[in-house]
């Protein structure tokens, strides 16, 4: 009862029975059905979407059997006749049930019915083994890829908790150079490194969005300063199990061919503001970018204020230290 009436009389049976008596209290039934069937849909991850899931389902069967005992004083049969629940056994972190959900021109389940449900039991069950083992196929198949390497990689979800891991990875804990496996989660050594880490993580396993934006660089450090670049790209997913997991890489920065696609892709510059933060990296001034670019000065100088801006730093020789730091 968000909102009670006072001073209200009523003088029809309509009016004392009217589901909403006042305004105000259709409007806020109005804004929460809008919450959960619009806002939260479309901002949260899925994950979180299925936890809410299962607290409404809850919500909806306490109220039913509320219902059921409080108002009318039956005994809660009915609930197990309706959906008469089979269990199947426990597959790691995924439990399942499975029931059957009857008409009432059908009646109550019997117990023949309860007898063909025990015998399908084994056989759902065999296959969902066979569809999670076949869910998780691609992530085993890229780690293996990536151990033959011999290359420090781990498979995460969204929540960041390590699902696999090259023996690299293993034989370098606890701590593989900027990372550190802690309580099953891969996080960043230096504090000021995990934030980045963190949210490129659930990016990659933010299902919907282009592989392009879900694809991320960063660069980070151990303590006593040694560089490192994480990568960090999406795995393909199951279609029985619905954990989105991501693939994280760690190796030292090397030189690398096309150092303007490594910023784009880094900071989102663009071609002309990655070659401009190349220039200031060599130690360039913007006159010389702009006759190198053939552009006017005044540009280049808008276009190192941007590039400021995307990489998160206040000066050029911020910059050019941070751009330094890749090898490029």
């Amino acid at each position: 009862m968000l909102h009670r009436e006072s001073g209200v009389f009523k003088t029809s049976y309509a009016a004392d029975m009217a589901l909403f008596p006042l305004p105000i209290a259709r409007w806020t039934v109005l804004a929460i059905v809008l919450l959960f069937a619009v806002i939260l849909p479309l901002s949260l991850h899925e994950y979180y979407l299925s936890v809410i899931n299962l607290v409404l389902v809850a919500i909806v069967g306490a109220l039913g059997l509320n219902i059921l005992v409080g108002y009318t004083g039956q005994i809660s049969v009915g609930h197990a006749a309706f959906m008469s629940v089979g269990r199947l056994r426990d597959h790691g972190r995924v439990k399942a049930i499975a029931g059957a959900i009857r008409s009432h021109r059908q009646g109550h389940a019997g117990k023949t019915d309860h007898e063909r449900i025990s015998r399908l039991l084994p056989y759902v069950d065999a296959a969902l083994r066979t569809s999670l083992a076949l869910g998780r196929r691609d992530m085993h198949v890229a780690i293996d890829s990536l151990q033959l390497l011999s290359l420090i990689a781990f498979a995460c979800d969204a929540s960041g908790r390590v699902l696999s891991q090259t023996e690299a990875a293993e034989a370098a804990q606890p701590a593989v150079g900027p990372l550190a496996v802690r309580e099953r989660h891969l996080v960043a050594v230096e504090e000021r490194h995990d934030a980045p880490l963190q949210e490129a993580i659930r990016r990659a396993c933010t299902r919907g969005l282009p592989n392009g934006r879900r694809t991320s660089t960063i660069l980070a450090s151990t303590p006593d300063g040694t560089p490192y670049r994480l990568d960090i790209a999406p795995l393909p997913h199951g279609r029985v199990h619905s954990v989105a997991a991501c693939l994280v890489t760690v190796a030292h920065p090397q030189p690398v061919a096309d150092p303007g696609a490594l910023l784009s892709r880094m900071f989102g510059l663009t071609r002309s503001e990655a070659q401009v933060a190349i220039g200031i990296a060599r130690g360039l001034s913007s006159t010389e970018i702009a006759c190198d670019r053939q552009v006017s000065v005044a540009t280049v100088r808008a276009q190192v204020h941007t590039v400021l801006q995307k990489a998160g730093v206040t000066k050029a020789s911020a910059l050019a230290a941070l751009v330094g730091r890749l090898n490029i």
